[in-house]
């Protein structure tokens, strides 16, 4: 596989990867019992532009891992991605998921670079044993996997971590609706673009920051786009 070139995304991706020999090793969706009466189920996944924006080269044989939480993947499997001239990513692929109870998961989708610089989207999904899962990843869904890592890393709330969010962006006058995992995705890119594309580095800044609670200067306010606007 080529190497890839992207600008971003969620060193909380990499963590859940970095800390996988913790667990039982996750099923290859690949490994079939020939024994075992299965059903796959078809995989198609979009990520939009702003997500995926500056990726190229061959999107062959692209990976993902399914978790039921952080730092406990299940199933890991492969799928081929392509990539258009608006940047949009689909991939396509098909997965065994018949030892998955019906509930809540996350899908992690990343790429084979280098160890602790692969992982580029994330979103959550309901499986219902459908024989289809169609998703579209956004930077709302991405948010929401750094929400869930960020619960489980610092032990906070979702509405402490909204309101310590808030105070660092010296937004605290901003309504109680404010989009908190879209505000976290640009967050994240913030503090990548700051520690230059090291996603390990990335998370630990954003990890420190909203256990610290204290605002960032003024004067990078306007790096944070902030659930579509700039406080």
């Amino acid at each position: 596989m080529k190497t890839l070139s992207y600008s971003i995304l969620l060193a909380l991706l990499t963590v859940s990867c970095s800390k996988s020999a913790d667990v039982s090793s996750p099923v290859e969706a690949s490994t079939v019992n020939s024994k075992t009466s299965f059903k796959t189920t078809d995989l198609n996944i979009q990520i939009e532009p702003r997500i995926s924006k500056g990726l190229s080269g061959d999107l062959t044989d692209v990976g993902f891992t399914i978790q039921d939480s952080p730092y406990h993947p299940l199933i890991k499997g492969r799928m081929d991605c392509s990539v258009d001239s608006t940047s949009r990513v689909s991939c396509s692929g098909e997965v065994n998921l018949n030892s998955l109870a019906a509930k809540d998961y996350r899908i992690i989708v990343y790429t084979n670079e280098t160890v602790g610089k692969e992982a580029f989207a994330c979103d959550y999904f309901d499986y219902k044993k459908e024989n289809q899962l169609n998703l579209t990843i956004s930077p709302s869904s991405s948010g929401e996997c750094i929400l869930a890592q960020l619960k489980d890393d610092t032990g906070f709330s979702e509405n402490q971590i909204q309101n310590r969010v808030k105070h660092l962006l010296n937004a605290d006058d901003v309504s109680d609706d404010i989009d908190v995992e879209t505000t976290l995705y640009d967050l994240f890119r913030y503090y990548n673009q700051s520690s230059k594309q090291d996603w390990d580095q990335a998370w630990k800044l954003l990890v420190e920051a909203i256990k610290l609670d204290k605002p960032l200067p003024k004067k990078h306010k306007s790096m944070i786009d902030a659930a579509g606007r700039s406080f």
